[in-house]
């Protein structure tokens, strides 16, 4: 099924009613909603290692014959789905489905990137690894004896793969980076694969040779590949790109109205800012090393004492502030959420970035800290971890712009939570609101309108204040991720107007809060009612 016809098929199927129920069929549904689960954790194993459980692979087959089915596999459950499954439910099952079978579709040099490629995905299942089930690492140590076949198959589908997207050069340099930073890791004695029980030294020698083999093609991918989007100018990239709209915001979005969006919200903000960006607060100093981690730690602390009466229930599971690994951290953000899992006893872990130099502002720290812990992914990844009563597709297959949009969303708390906020904060907070609007034209400019890093970089840091150095990052991490970045913003104004509505009915913030979370991570098809944005 072409890009073309992905979007189509699914734009018919969202046509259908989706309600706020969880219905189904009884037994049928179980089955059907298991053979979905599995279905997607078969193309995405990290999905189930960050919810506790071990994924049917690690290493996915990446042959075209494999891919052929997989395509197939998604055409029987999206079929199956009808009279199967119903409201919220049929809506994630759908979107999820529909999502999986247009990065089916495109396997090529862009599988090498510093957010999702097989670095990322390394560190992450040492770090992450579901110990309840495999306590002593066996299993994890059998499926690294896969990596080497992985690499190599990623390899062959790169090769394969048309010349007509060529890769980026700037996303190819932050891999090779990350690798870099991997192999300096072990040299010193310090990866984090070093640390795990049973493993033999083979098998970890034949990792990091797949590694180097991977390097290799990314360092000869370079002399070809665009200076910053290959889908601007590229034959497919307009469908590739509104595959990725719909990924990253679950709706039916033009780059063109993105783009108006965006604008409207820095406009909206334009005299409130410029009034901070004059003031003392915008010279607070860079943070870095022990005081960056100081200062998230109490930031947090306090965030946690105040935070619990936006909801009428509050997490089980821990928040803690950790030090970024250091893979992650030479290529990363400021600071990134690792979910929590009840089931494997796993803390969530509010990653902070010690790198030094640091570029991260002292008045970063509250919107960080917001978003990547409470009252932002903690707590909605948290409680939704341990809610069992939440149908397992709501449960376990977190849908990017609802995730994104409630930690958006939270950022915008502080009355409701009482904390008192300075100069300092309020330009934070405002400056990363900003921040989210700028993604919107900054992500259809690299990919649609041909922007250069630098036209990108130039433009948020204009809206933001940020230091131009963390805004490169972020550009990076967009042309390595089309359309991610997008959910933010867009999934922060349909979840306000949805609490905003029930709150107007009657229903307590507390109350309406608890409503949204107890449905799971929802599609926002299943908020609004409506295919596209409105």
């Amino acid at each position: 099924m072409g890009c073309e016809s992905v979007e189509r098929a699914a734009l018919d199927r969202y046509h259908m009613r989706v309600g706020s129920d969880d219905g189904g069929n009884g037994q049928d549904s179980a089955t059907y909603s298991q053979d979905v689960l599995e279905f997607l954790w078969s193309l995405n194993p990290d999905a189930a290692i960050e919810i506790g459980r071990l994924p049917p692979v690690l290493w996915e087959e990446s042959s075209r014959i494999a891919r052929d089915g997989q395509r197939e596999q998604a055409t029987r459950l999206l079929e199956r789905a009808e009279g199967t499954v119903s409201g919220d439910v049929a809506a994630a099952a759908r979107f999820h489905v529909d999502s999986a079978a247009s990065l089916l579709a495109n396997r090529d040099i862009g599988e090498l990137n510093h957010m999702t490629g097989p670095v990322a995905r390394l560190s992450w299942a040492a770090h992450s690894w579901p110990q309840v089930e495999d306590p002593r690492f066996e299993v994890y140590v059998e499926r690294l004896r896969a990596f080497p076949s992985y690499a190599a198959g990623l390899i062959r589908e790169i090769e394969d793969a048309e010349a007509s997207v060529r890769g980026s050069q700037p996303v190819l340099r932050a891999f090779l980076e990350q690798v870099d930073t991997l192999f300096a890791e072990q040299k010193a004695g310090s990866a984090p694969l070093l640390s795990l029980p049973n493993l033999p030294a083979a098998v970890l020698d034949d990792v990091y040779q797949a590694l180097s083999s991977l390097r290799a093609v990314a360092v000869s991918a370079l002399g070809d590949a665009a200076t910053a989007s290959p889908l601007a100018g590229s034959s497919v990239g307009g469908d590739r790109y509104r595959d990725a709209i719909f990924r990253g915001t679950s709706l039916f979005i033009t780059p063109q109205r993105l783009e108006t969006i965006g604008l409207e919200l820095l406009g909206a903000t334009e005299r409130d800012f410029a009034c901070l960006a004059d003031s003392a607060a915008a010279r607070d100093t860079l943070i870095s090393g022990a005081d960056i981690l100081r200062r998230f730690t109490q930031t947090h602390e306090i965030l946690v004492a105040n935070s619990p009466r936006l909801c009428e229930r509050w997490p089980k599971t821990p928040c803690e502030v950790v030090a970024m690994p250091g893979a992650n951290a030479s290529t990363g953000p400021p600071a990134f959420y690792g979910p929590s899992s009840y089931r494997n006893g796993r803390s969530g872990s509010l990653y902070v970035n010690m790198t030094v130099p640091s570029s991260t502002r002292s008045w970063e720290v509250l919107p960080l800290a917001m978003h990547e812990g409470v009252p932002g992914h903690h707590l909605q990844i948290a409680l939704l971890d341990e809610n069992d009563a939440v149908p397992d597709i709501l449960r376990l297959l977190p849908v990017n712009a609802f995730t994104e949009g409630w930690a958006v969303y939270a950022e915008t708390l502080t009355a409701e939570i009482g904390l008192a906020v300075t100069d300092s904060d309020t330009l934070g907070l405002l400056a990363h609101q900003r921040w989210r609007a700028a993604r919107l034209v900054a992500d259809v400019g690299l990919h649609v309108r041909g922007w250069s890093v630098e036209q990108a970089v130039t433009f948020i840091a204009a809206q933001t204040l940020q230091d131009s150095g963390q805004v490169r990052k972020e550009v990076v991490r967009y042309l390595a991720w089309p359309g991610q970045a997008l959910g933010y913003a867009i999934g922060a104004q349909v979840i306000s107007n949805w609490v905003r509505e029930r709150v107007g009915a009657g229903n307590t913030l507390a109350a309406a809060h608890t409503k949204l979370l107890d449905r799971g991570s929802l599609p926002l098809r299943a908020l609004t009612g409506a295919d596209h944005f409105e």
